[in-house]
């Protein structure tokens, strides 16, 4: 027996299949504009050569510059601090100058900081510290460390004002990382200038939440002296 087809159904089977017509535009399309589509694809490629060769760029400029800083440490000795510094003074100077922007540049600054101050060159150490401390903001850690570390040096250069916002800035931080030392220092500059209040509280604070610092005992020294 024959089936019997709807009209309706005769029409909708004569048309076209629209995922086959779809494709077949495509087809058509990519056909006619081969030359662009490979072009773009072209482009494509090239970007991504590009962005490679950039990486690749990148990291073979930190290699060179972590081994010339290694190379320039080397002749650094802490067995004479002044003599120390004045070998790698030239050297550091240099290697920040040919490599600026790179991780290897922010960590000399912070080494020959240290190696300035080691050799009471303060100013130095400091000017160092400062240009470190804007390149590793979004380290809160190495943050506190060059905190520290400023606060320390404008105490030996007799800045008290900014070293006592570097030690409350640490004490502000989430992280715990020398909270003892700045609480220490800033009470003894707070009992220093006369507002003992203050300082105590300090102290006490220390010996409160940070009894397993080595200041604690110190701190307890200073409460009974108030």
């Amino acid at each position: 027996m024959v089936d019997k087809i709807s009209n309706a159904r005769k029409k909708e089977l004569g048309q076209p299949d629209p995922f086959l017509e779809a494709l077949q535009k495509w087809a058509n399309a990519t056909t006619r504009y081969k030359k662009q589509i490979a072009l773009g694809i072209g482009a494509i490629v090239a970007i991504a050569a590009i962005f490679s060769g950039t990486l690749y760029s990148i990291h073979r400029s930190e290699d060179k510059a972590s081994e010339f800083l290694a190379q320039v440490l080397s002749r650094y000795s802490d067995t004479d601090p002044v003599k120390g510094y004045e070998a790698v003074k030239a050297d550091v100077a240099e290697f920040i100058s040919s490599y600026p922007n790179t991780a290897a540049s922010s960590q000399a600054r912070v080494r020959f900081a240290k190696i300035a101050f080691d050799a009471g060159k303060f100013e130095e150490a400091h000017d160092m510290y400062l240009g470190a401390l804007n390149e590793f903001k979004a380290d809160p850690a190495m943050e506190n460390l060059l905190f520290g570390s400023l606060g320390r040096t404008c105490l030996f250069l007799g800045k008290k004002a900014e070293a006592e916002t570097y030690f409350r800035k640490i004490i502000k931080t989430k992280t715990t990382l020398l909270k003892g030392e700045a609480l220490f220092n800033l009470g003894l500059l707070l009992a220093d200038r006369g507002d003992t209040a203050e300082s105590q509280q300090l102290f006490q604070k220390i010996v409160n939440e940070h009894g397993d610092s080595m200041y604690a005992p110190m701190a307890k020294a200073r409460i009974h002296q108030l």
